[in-house]
């Protein structure tokens, strides 16, 4: 009986040189990306695509670190989310929490899996990686990026692929631009997220997202969103 062959990484089948020459190339990319502008949604393809071969061949942090970040990245380069660990984290908590209150899923939602936990995880990848994170942190370039990022993953629901859920096996997100109203003084309407729940094709409950932002934002400030 032959001995199992050990599954290698493809970093680890890499030289050193050719690491080193892939990882060159990686941040380079990203750097003109960001350095450019992202003002369309093949751009925040591109950008995400490059960020995850960088994390995935080139990161050593722990998986459990960087899993977040890998799930927002493959939630647009995929049209739809049946496989992804994380992904599948995320439909049983929040199924787990349904089962209790819809006010605790949302609760639990926005702590673990907000866009701005995204906005955060991008943050951090590119401070770590030495790229310039204005893109991410200055407020107007986020929001397009958030509006572009929205738009691509609308049309890519998170599913339960294993039928093993008891309240949930569906999520979608969706982007609405309608104005809001009753905006507390001092701060900008930019646009709601939606975030819908199924069960066999049926809406189960929606968490309304309303992103707001500071009016007069100060130059070089990082703002958090609030919604």
């Amino acid at each position: 009986m032959k001995p199992a062959t050990k599954s290698l990484t493809t970093s680890a089948l890499l030289r050193n040189g050719e690491k080193g020459m892939i990882l060159s190339a990686i941040l380079q990319e990203l750097q003109t990306e960001l350095t450019a502008g992202i003002t369309s949604k093949a751009q925040v393809v591109y950008f995400l695509a490059n960020l995850r071969k960088l994390i995935e061949q080139f990161d050593q942090r722990s998986d459990y670190t960087l899993a977040p970040t890998k799930f927002f990245c493959d939630w647009a380069l995929h049209p739809a989310m049946t496989w992804n660990p994380v992904g599948r984290r995320l439909l049983k908590t929040i199924d787990q929490a349904v089962g209790k209150s819809t006010e605790e899923a949302g609760a639990l939602l926005h702590h673990m899996f907000s866009m701005e936990a995204f906005r955060d995880n991008l943050r951090s990848q590119l401070i770590t990686h030495k790229l310039s994170a204005d893109a991410i942190s200055r407020t107007d370039p986020w929001l397009r990026f958030l509006r572009l990022y929205l738009r691509i993953i609308q049309n890519s629901p998170i599913l339960d692929g294993k039928a093993s859920l008891q309240q949930i096996d569906r999520i979608q997100v969706r982007l609405d631009e309608r104005d809001m109203t009753d905006i507390p003084e001092g701060a900008t309407f930019a646009f709601t997220i939606i975030w819908s729940f199924y069960k066999k094709r049926e809406i189960i409950f929606e968490w309304k997202n309303q992103v707001l932002h500071p009016t007069d934002p100060k130059p070089g400030h990082f703002y958090q969103l609030k919604g």
